[in-house]
């Protein structure tokens, strides 16, 4: 299946930050056997150049699915605060024009709200918490023409009405393969001073009330100790 993937972020402030998420999915949809293709929205810096990108990617591409990863869902500056879902519809919308094909949304931000985002959003698929195994199962799903609706973490329409999977923690971190940033023109935001992250571990003991990682990666500490993450290129 050729899948196309969307970083939404686009927030430069403080410092660009590497889709970490995204590349962990991409890598492991790739390696699954899927023609992976990546558009990068952090440095499109003009609408008429995004939508040139998208109607050039699409046209030579020709995805079967579309998914978007969404990292946050407000700038958390309460003296300037800014919704990020807004823009982000727009972008679907405008995407919509130029194929049929299913979307899944996914990322941190959108798991904060998987129900109201994709309703939101008006989009069929949505994946809240982990999405590395949750990911190919969908598109295996899809390509097949089998059932989905087991699928842990998804989110979708049924009925006429929103159903959703609860979320599961991968339990072995060191199964899975390191993050595809050779998909991302990482390049740039080494120049732009941005940075690209190391993921260790995932989950959280503590219950901090401003944040969302215990809700989203668990409770418990899972590690990755994994050398290949330390000595990836």
């Amino acid at each position: 299946m050729r899948i196309l993937l969307i970083n939404t972020n686009q927030e430069r402030w403080p410092i660009p930050a590497a889709p970490l998420g995204l590349s962990l999915v991409a890598s492991s949809l790739r390696k699954a056997g899927h023609d992976i293709r990546v558009i990068d929205r952090m440095f499109l810096f003009s609408q008429k150049e995004e939508q040139r990108i998208f109607q050039e990617t699409i046209k030579e591409f020709k995805p079967q699915l579309v998914g978007l990863s969404i990292r946050n869902i407000d700038n958390t500056c309460m003296s300037a605060l800014r919704y990020y879902l807004p823009d982000i519809r727009e972008v679907v919308t405008f995407l919509k024009t130029l194929t049929e094909v299913p979307f899944v949304v996914g990322g941190p931000g959108y798991s904060l709200f998987p129900v109201e985002a994709l309703k939101y959003l008006g989009i069929e698929f949505g994946i809240q918490g982990e999405g590395e195994i949750a990911c190919v199962q969908l598109a295996r799903a899809l390509t097949e023409g089998s059932s989905y609706e087991h699928i842990a973490g998804l989110v979708y329409q049924a009925n006429g009405s929103y159903t959703g999977n609860p979320p599961q923690l991968i339990p072995d971190l060191e199964m899975m393969p390191p993050a595809a940033f050779d998909l991302l023109d990482y390049k740039k935001y080494i120049q732009k001073k941005g940075y690209i992250g190391l993921q260790t571990k995932r989950g959280c003991a503590f219950k901090c009330i401003y944040c969302e990682h215990p809700r989203i990666d668990g409770k418990t500490y899972r590690l990755n100790r994994g050398s290949k993450e330390v000595l990836e290129p």
